[in-house]
């Protein structure tokens, strides 16, 4: 019995630093420091790497995968209404990306001197009672098509997606009193998943990357790097 106590006890030890590893990623902790943690594997260390990367626009694409990924998750856990809130985020996330990387545009502090002065008056309109422009998505995106931006256009030309973004204002975790079902959450993630193609066709193959794992992967995973150790 003791020496069950014991292997159980070596099991939970073994597992426990990755379990809070992925359990931390998924809470959306991204400062992990995978170091020294066996089960881990290079991709993921290497994912995680990229989201802690200080350089915005290398960072946005992997935080974008990562939300994706996250939402996935809630979705087949039959958590449709943490997922849409997500897939809501992504879609916004999108257009605060795009107006900074490409426009040099911050959405929680517009500069107005940074956009033409044909817009200028605009969106001098939209000042909040601290006299700061605050941009959230539909007015962001709006923006992005007054700078002729195509990401801009491909928004407000896809119905589809802008109702499904609509209903989601209905979810009890937006502003209505109703859960979001099954057959509207995966319409809104195929949405929203082809329009992050627009923003980064590299979308689905970082997403790869950053795919949590099965326990049996990693003892797959294990498996092999014992395989690699030398005798």
């Amino acid at each position: 019995m003791r020496g069950k106590t014991r292997e159980v006890q070596q099991f939970i030890s073994f597992w426990k630093p990755i379990v809070e590893f992925y359990a931390s990623w998924d809470l959306f902790n991204h400062a992990l420091n995978p170091k020294g943690i066996k089960g881990i594997s290079p991709e993921h260390k290497a994912f995680v790497g990229k989201l802690q990367n200080e350089n915005r626009s290398e960072q946005s694409v992997y935080l974008l995968a990562d939300l994706l990924n996250n939402a996935d998750r809630r979705m087949k856990e039959g958590r449709f209404d943490d997922a849409v809130a997500r897939f809501y985020r992504i879609i916004e996330c999108v257009a605060q990306m795009r107006l900074g990387e490409k426009h040099g545009l911050d959405t929680s502090a517009l500069d107005l001197e940074k956009i033409h002065p044909h817009l200028q008056e605009k969106y001098a309109a939209f000042r909040n009672e601290r006299s700061v422009v605050q941009l959230a998505m539909m007015r962001s995106f709006e923006l992005l098509r007054d700078l002729g931006d195509p990401l801009g256009e491909d928004f407000f030309a896809d119905e589809e997606l802008r109702d499904l973004l609509q209903k989601r204002n209905r979810s009890i975790l937006a502003h209505g009193f109703t859960s979001v079902d099954r057959e509207m959450c995966e319409r809104l993630y195929r949405k929203t998943l082809e329009f992050c193609k627009k923003f980064d066709s590299r979308i689905e193959k970082i997403r790869e990357k950053g795919k949590f794992p099965s326990y049996r992967d990693i003892e797959v995973y294990l498996e092999e790097e014992s395989l690699c150790e030398p005798s």
